[in-house]
């Protein structure tokens, strides 16, 4: 259940990075181009996702020929829970419908499997059998940043719409909404004839 680095080739050759934006951690600023996973290891049967960074930091030394001198190397560690990877996902059917949309009835979600997706991301596939989403690694990473203001917001959101983490209201919900898609398409119908 573990991405090593080895298992994309483009990093141990071509080092990919991502694009310039930049990323606050502790005080430090990183900026994302240079920002790449080295682990991915799925955990807690599927319940966590722990993925590991390693940043080069070019230091502003003007004298650029030596570039393998003035590399420094650190890993950053990140673990995310499944219920979070999920209602975060970046799928398009989220995009389309917009950022309104909660998605509840989530806290027990796990992750069946990791695709890889290029040299730039992975796809994670639910047992709730979601699996649109795309992350990329500069996703991950930010999502690292602000997992727990992003969770807190989830939170608020829930409680706020009136919705649940648990998948029993969740589904109870569901039903009465089935319920009531029924009753009106019923009625469409006796007032059609």
């Amino acid at each position: 259940n573990s991405i090593k680095r080895g298992l994309f080739n483009s990093y141990n050759n071509n080092k990919l990075y991502f694009n310039n934006s930049k990323v606050s951690y502790f005080g430090r600023v990183y900026t994302t181009k240079n920002v790449f996973p080295t682990e991915i290891k799925l955990s807690e049967k599927g319940k966590r996702l722990e993925i590991s960074f390693e940043n080069k930091n070019n230091s502003d030394n003007n004298n650029n020929n030596n570039n393998n001198n003035n590399e420094k190397s650190e890993i950053i560690k990140y673990s995310f829970s499944s219920e979070l990877l999920r209602i975060e996902t970046p799928s398009v059917e989220k995009s389309k419908k917009g950022s309104s949309m909660i998605t509840s009835g989530r806290r027990d979600v796990g992750i069946i499997r990791i695709e890889r997706v290029g040299n730039y991301a992975i796809r994670l596939v639910f047992d709730d059998l979601h699996d649109t989403g795309i992350y990329s690694w500069q996703y991950l990473f930010q999502l690292g940043q602000t997992k727990y203001s992003r969770m807190k917001q989830y939170l608020k959101d829930l409680k706020k719409y009136g919705k649940s983490r648990d998948p029993k209201i969740h589904n109870k919900q569901l039903k009465q909404q089935q319920l009531q898609q029924q009753q009106q398409q019923e009625l469409t119908q006796k007032t059609q004839k």
